[in-house]
């Protein structure tokens, strides 16, 4: 240091007034990512991304235990949105590959994806020079204090403990006298919100369901109901639960908690059920099915009883047996079915396997044994078959 100070640097870095005095004007982004211990003594590691508003210097971090990709970026910035309850004019970032594909020259070619997200919602993307931490200064601390200050020295037993503890340190640092403002930033934040723009009108994404019923959001995959195939649809993401919305009506047609696994699907079995159908039409139709077979509309009658949760499927079930086995003696298999103490299409299903299973038997009895036997043995061939040939 005795030294620097007498050797002049080769190069003077020339400084200029940062616009940070503006309320709502920037928030500094910046992600990172730290070795966390766990009761158990394994450890994971988390990876975070950092919000600060550069006037209030009020703060947001988003947790996950994976590397971010563009979709998880863009997650963790809806999720500020929430939090802040607006957006600011200018977002602040260094040369990350989810903000940044290529510069040359200071000219920037943005990653789409992610631009278009930014154009979406109303803000202006500034990526400072490559190498240059200071700046992004505000949010470079605000890495180093999520590491020294909330996740080191503590144990933690998920991503989802780290998510609802960091909600109390946040609250905390919000409320603590900030160093270089002399405030409190959630007292400044008060000044910065009614500058800010409202983000309730961005949160939705609109997103084509495939041939399957399923849409993908953050690497997993998640159901609606089958009608809503090859069609597009909106998706909003709100305190963990991923909504899934009709695109003219905007009601909410599926919910799904948000898995923080990766390559997931997430089912549920009633978006496949057909509901459009009405039950009346279903049993009618069975009955008029088996109207030529004694007691055919008692057993209609006894299934949907006994199943009052999923009478469509049972139903649904019976006419599919009645069309795949129509050769079979239905009154026997009607007969057995009510001497059953709960119907179900599964069990009238194993009636119809074990009716089968003694014809088989049936008509292996009634062949002769004799002509069972494969006579491909020279001693077991009669000899007449080979007179036969020398005679030819």
């Amino acid at each position: 240091m005795r030294l620097r100070k007498n050797i002049p640097s080769k190069h003077q870095r020339f400084y200029h007034p940062v616009i940070d005095h503006i309320p709502g004007h920037q928030i500094q982004v910046d992600p990172g990512q730290s070795n966390v211990k766990s009761e158990d003594g394994k450890g994971f590691t988390v990876y975070f991304v950092a919000f600060v508003l550069s006037y209030s210097r009020k703060v947001f971090v988003h947790f996950q235990t994976t590397p971010y990709n563009t979709d998880d970026f863009i997650n963790a910035h809806l999720q500020a949105f929430q939090y802040y309850e607006g957006i600011a004019f200018e977002y602040v970032y260094d040369q990350t590959k989810m903000v940044v594909i290529k510069e040359n020259y200071r000219e920037l070619w943005l990653n789409e994806k992610f631009h278009q997200f930014a154009l979406k919602s109303g803000f202006e993307v500034r990526v400072c020079e490559g190498y240059d931490p200071e700046s992004k200064g505000k949010v470079e601390r605000v890495v180093q204090e999520v590491k020294k200050d909330f996740l080191d020295g503590e144990y933690f037993n998920n991503i989802k403990d780290i998510r609802n503890r960091s909600l109390a340190w946040l609250e905390f640092i919000g409320n603590r006298v900030h160093s270089t403002t002399n405030e409190k930033p959630d007292v400044l934040f008060l000044e910065e919100l009614s500058e800010m723009k409202p983000c309730h009108l961005i949160n939705d994404e609109e997103r084509k369901v495939d041939k399957v019923g399923l849409i993908s959001y953050n690497g997993n995959k998640y159901s609606v109901p089958f009608r809503y195939q090859q069609r597009n649809v909106l998706i909003r993401e709100s305190m963990g639960i991923l909504l899934v919305m009709d695109l003219i009506t905007n009601n909410v047609i599926a919910k799904h908690p948000v898995s923080q696994e990766k390559n997931q699907i997430i089912k549920n079995n009633n978006h496949y059920r057909d509901f459009t159908q009405d039950l009346k039409d279903l049993i009618s139709e069975a009955k008029s099915t088996l109207h030529n077979y004694n007691e055919g509309d008692i057993l209609v009658d006894k299934l949907v009883k006994d199943n009052p949760k999923i009478p469509r499927d049972q139903v649904r079930g019976l006419l599919k047996l009645h069309k795949n086995n129509q050769e079979l003696d239905w009154n026997l298999i009607i007969s057995n079915s009510l001497q059953l103490m709960q119907i179900r299409a599964s069990r009238i299903e194993g009636i119809i396997a074990e009716l089968k299973r003694i014809s088989i038997l049936e008509e292996i009895n009634k062949t002769p044994k004799e002509n069972n036997k494969m006579k491909t043995s020279s001693i077991q061939r009669s000899l007449d078959v080979y007179l036969a040939v020398l005679n030819d």
